[in-house]
């Protein structure tokens, strides 16, 4: 998700939170953490314990903190995709060079671990 995208889930979060509605549908940490957050702020507005601009300031500051966390849980996310594709990867070519020890598979072995073909007496072989 972009930054406009995830700006309007955040209002939509937001929203049910202003207007007391319960969140629908599946959801994830964050947009809880968010709806929480906003609905206390809301809250705290009714009764007159903050002013509005200070309410205003921060909502700014769940959203921006909304939209971060997002991001780093996408890039976690991405990080772990990549990291279980390069041991399956490592996985796959140390069985083939277990089965069968030729230098092509030793070679496919050094690839997946290394990402980088060997090379033999300084030329790439």
């Amino acid at each position: 998700m972009d930054n406009s995208n995830l700006t309007e889930r955040a209002e939509e979060i937001i929203k049910l939170a202003a207007q007391g509605l319960p969140m629908q549908g599946k959801t994830k940490p964050f947009d809880e953490l968010l709806y929480y957050q906003a609905k206390e702020l809301y809250g705290l507005f009714a009764k007159g314990m903050i002013e509005k601009q200070t309410g205003a300031e921060r909502r700014q500051k769940i959203t921006r903190a909304y939209i971060g966390n997002c991001k780093q849980e996408k890039l976690w996310a991405d990080q772990n995709r990549q990291t279980a594709a390069l041991f399956k990867s490592v996985e796959a070519a140390g069985t083939a060079y277990a089965k069968n020890r030729t230098l092509d598979n030793a070679d496919s072995l050094y690839y997946a671990l290394y990402h980088i073909r060997p090379s033999v007496g300084g030329k790439d072989g």
